[in-house]
């Protein structure tokens, strides 16, 4: 993406109408590139967070292990 900004610095500089459109071409094939990878992430960070165990059933398991093993637990660890 970085060469691709400096080569459209010197197709402006130039003012080659055809080095502009090619540059601006490549430009767009990346940031198409970008934008599916961006979404193939965030499909996979969704799918991943929504398999995970809801923050309740975490709670009661952390509590009732602490219970097991005589501890106290501080609510709100986290925040």
């Amino acid at each position: 993406m970085t060469g691709v900004v400096r080569g459209m610095d010197r197709a402006m500089e130039s003012m080659n109408l055809d080095r502009i459109t090619l540059v601006m071409d490549k430009f767009e094939s990346q940031f198409e590139d970008m934008d599916a990878q961006a979404g193939c992430m965030e499909s996979a960070i969704s799918q991943t967070t929504a398999s995970s165990m809801p923050q309740d059933q975490v709670d009661l398991l952390m509590q009732k292990v602490a219970d097991e093993a005589g501890l106290e637990i501080k609510h709100g660890l986290g925040e």
